[in-house]
């Protein structure tokens, strides 16, 4: 059974990966068929839209990455930790808060 921890990992690879291929399977291994992501700029439901946004992001800045900036920390079947997105150049950018929800499938070690 995955952790939690490599579950969250695969969605964070998800956001550095350029290659579509290795992205929808990075993404099919972390993410609902139905999962949600609301900020307050949009909302994406459904795996297809958090992909199609994730390749947005890849087409418009292929060379940033986002890395952790905490450790992953799980209450339960909810999840945060805080991350930002680097340039090549090393300047940081869109530091975040990400909180969310697992699914049971996904957090079954963790209990």
């Amino acid at each position: 059974m995955k952790s939690a921890s490599d579950t969250i990992l695969a969605y964070l690879e998800a956001w550095n990966e350029n290659d579509a291929v290795k992205r929808s399977a990075l993404l099919n291994r972390c993410w609902a068929e139905d999962g949600i992501i609301l900020n307050e700029r949009e909302q994406l439901n459904g795996r297809a839209s958090v992909e199609a946004r994730i390749a947005s992001f890849r087409e418009l800045c292929p060379h940033d990455r986002g890395r952790l900036t905490s450790e992953i920390q799980v209450c339960g079947n909810w999840f945060r930790f805080t991350a930002e997105v680097v340039r090549p150049d090393g300047s940081r950018y869109s530091q975040v808060l990400d909180v969310g929800e697992i699914d049971k499938v996904f957090h079954e070690d963790v209990a």
